[in-house]
């Protein structure tokens, strides 16, 4: 996603819904989904069972005590026999661009062994990704539905509790939710706009965006319920929490549902850039001396890069926001657009710099650039097309050159070996697809493109565009998105 050079968030999704009357008042005024989805409530849960060093272990929410830290390091996890980890683990790797084990994702799977909710809505998103890369389905939709009501209903159960909850596998099971939802073929808009405003509402009511910047004085009371050793570091933890859902929902905004998070999170840009300082290197105070010290060199080397990449994160929400407003009210915001594109590429052209050396090593930080710069041609074809009065003209000059140099970065990136973080590139290859008039460079993205529903509706726009020869809106675009036709 182009947000975070850590995250990315490319995918195909779930409905999620709850029946009406499951939440009590406190999940009602939070705007839980309460749309009710009958097709969640049509099978049992089927015979699941978690492995782990040997012994297996009833996966159900009954279970309280269930040892994942090593489920993308072993041969654990199994349903109906079907291993899920291999398929975890790619799902994961997709979205990071550093050694798994020790990313945010790594540090939310050693947390969050005792949080059955958050651990059936990962099992429900494993088994999403492994049927949508199967030529077949491995494992019955189901079972699928059956882990994902569990985690969903138990969460609400969670937010009916009147003592305050555990911010840190709550917030994590929120980005399971999140991920589910946005991981099926047919998208459900209106349930993920209410789930960015209930994920939106639990900040704000526990306050926990300013408390993780620092801001106010109770930075205490997010430790509360955390184990001792790990007290010193859990502000940091919720905040690098709250960017990783901020990432998910400033690219669904693209696709113009969501963004109630980003919103609260971008209205004071001073408080955001507090909070991200506040995380920047939490994960090594969290793992302690454990944290490689590879990885510490990773963190240090890679922090401009990834400043690069939340800012261009806040350009594609400012971008988001463009795309609602009325042609009346555009123009200070199209102004605003136009000056942080321009001031990015002035304070950060060291790093742009960088990506565009043939003689650069493949470092960890020319990963890391090159995911946030790539990230950032995807706004300037964004803002292009969505600004842009007559389809027919010609592609400008500066458009031409960030598409040759889109490219060029994805070809280094996918011609390298055991590269993360390749989900990453799915919007801006889309977008570079949608625009190129080169045929060579369409057959090489789309199937690269790392989401079934984004391959489909790229095909359709590419073939839409070629029988009319003219550009399709952004608007229309979205449309294709939200339920391509297969």
């Amino acid at each position: 996603m182009p947000a975070t050079p850590e995250t990315t968030l490319s995918e195909n999704r779930t409905n999620t819904c709850i029946p009406n009357g499951t939440a009590g008042a406190d999940a009602t005024n939070m705007g839980i989904l309460a749309t009710p989805d009958p097709t969640l409530y049509d099978h049992g849960l089927g015979e699941v069972t978690f492995t782990h060093n040997g012994s297996d272990m009833d996966i159900l929410w009954e279970t309280p005590c269930l040892d994942f830290n090593n489920l993308l390091y072993s041969s654990s996890l199994f349903i109906h026999g079907i291993t899920l980890d291999n398929s975890l683990d790619t799902f994961i790797s997709d979205r990071v661009l550093k050694t798994p084990r020790w990313s945010m994702f790594g540090c939310i799977f050693h947390s969050i062994a005792h949080v059955p909710m958050a651990m059936h809505l990962l099992i429900a998103i494993s088994s999403m990704d492994l049927n949508q890369r199967c030529p077949e389905p491995a494992i019955s939709l189901s079972v699928t539905r059956a882990h994902f009501r569990k985690g969903s209903e138990m969460l609400i159960q969670r937010m009916n509790f009147e003592s305050e909850p555990d911010h840190f596998s709550t917030l994590s099971t929120w980005l399971f939710l999140y991920l589910c939802m946005t991981h099926r073929d047919i998208l459900n808009r209106k349930a993920i706009d209410r789930l960015s405003m209930a994920i939106a509402n639990y900040v704000q009511r526990y306050d926990l965006d300013r408390l993780s910047a620092g801001i106010t004085s109770k930075e205490q009371a997010l430790a509360s319920t955390w184990p001792d050793q790990y007290r010193p570091a859990q502000p940091g933890l919720i905040g690098r929490l709250l960017l990783l859902l901020a990432s998910e929902d400033i690219r669904m905004g693209f696709e113009q549902c969501g963004g109630h998070l980003a919103n609260r999170l971008f209205s004071h840009e001073g408080m955001y850039w507090r909070l991200y300082s506040q995380q920047r290197y939490i994960l090594e105070r969290y793992w302690g001396q454990d944290y490689p010290e590879c990885e510490v060199m990773h963190d240090v080397e890679t922090a401009a890069a990834m400043e690069l990449g939340h800012r261009v994160g806040l350009l594609v929400h400012k971008v988001n926001e463009l795309s609602k407003d009325a042609s009346d009210q555009a123009k200070p915001r199209d102004f605003e657009i136009e000056k942080g594109i321009f001031d990015t590429q002035t304070e950060y052209s060291s790093i742009f710099r960088l990506t565009q050396s043939s003689t650069a090593h493949r470092s960890p930080l020319l990963r890391v650039a090159e995911a946030a710069v790539i990230s950032f041609y995807f706004v300037q074809l964004y803002y292009f097309r969505l600004t842009l009065k007559d389809w027919t003209v010609p592609t400008p000059p500066q458009i031409i050159l960030t598409l040759a140099e889109l490219m060029s970065l994805a070809h280094r990136a996918f011609n390298e070996r055991d590269h993360w973080g390749h989900g990453i590139f799915d919007l801006p290859l889309s977008m570079a697809a949608i625009e190129t008039k080169d045929r060579i460079h369409v057959e090489w993205i789309i199937p690269r493109i790392s989401t079934m529903r984004f391959r489909t509706a790229l095909s359709q726009v590419i073939f839409l565009q070629d029988q009319t020869s003219t550009r399709l809106s952004i608007a229309r675009i979205r449309q294709i998105l939200e339920s391509p036709v297969t």
